[in-house]
């Protein structure tokens, strides 16, 4: 488990660095919360902008696992045409600045596109531990 912690933190305190156009210091990064979306092959996440979190300067960090997808993201009213990104497994995303606030959603999970480390147990590393 202990790698798990540090493949996710690592990556978004760097990724909160690296928020150039942001009065958000990435050094002090600290997360308080974690939402964890599973997608299917078929789901999709409809296009919105996170509100709710109490520190709005903090970027918004997604670290995709998994299946690849397409991530559209806008701008801060509906009216922007979004940008489509392929976010692969292992992905980072960081929306800072202006961007914290676009409206950003999922409207594709690309099927067959999971590492095989991911899915096949005999694949590497996996981190697997089995308790009897």
């Amino acid at each position: 488990m202990q790698a798990i912690a540090v493949a996710i933190t690592n990556p978004t305190r760097a990724a909160a660095n690296s928020c150039s156009d942001n009065t958000y210091d990435g050094t002090q990064y600290e997360s308080h919360a974690g939402i964890i979306n599973y997608y299917d092959e078929r789901a999709t996440m409809a296009g919105h902008v996170d509100k709710t979190e109490e520190n709005m300067d903090a970027p918004l960090i997604s670290f995709n696992i998994g299946l690849d997808c397409v991530y559209l993201i806008g701008g801060t009213t509906r009216d922007t045409v979004p940008t489509p990104v392929l976010l692969r497994s292992g992905d980072v995303l960081a929306m800072c600045g202006e961007s914290r606030l676009a409206y950003h959603g999922v409207p594709k999970i690309l099927a067959n596109t999971s590492p095989a480390y991911l899915t096949d147990l005999d694949a590497g590393n996996n981190d697997v531990y089995i308790f009897n």
